[in-house]
């Protein structure tokens, strides 16, 4: 089973499909300016991680 922290961060969609993550958010977990991510989908869920 996946353990997962909840960040308490609301995302909203914008016109052209897109997400904002917060700074913090992305400080919190390692990711940088220009890394790149791995997006994951489970049933409705989407997952990110970072690429390594």
């Amino acid at each position: 089973m996946i353990s997962l922290k909840r960040t308490g961060v609301v995302l909203e969609i914008d016109d052209e499909g897109g997400i904002t993550i917060p700074h913090e958010v992305l400080e919190e977990v390692g990711v940088e300016y220009n890394d790149s991510l791995k997006m994951f989908q489970r049933g409705e869920n989407i997952y990110l991680s970072k690429e390594e």
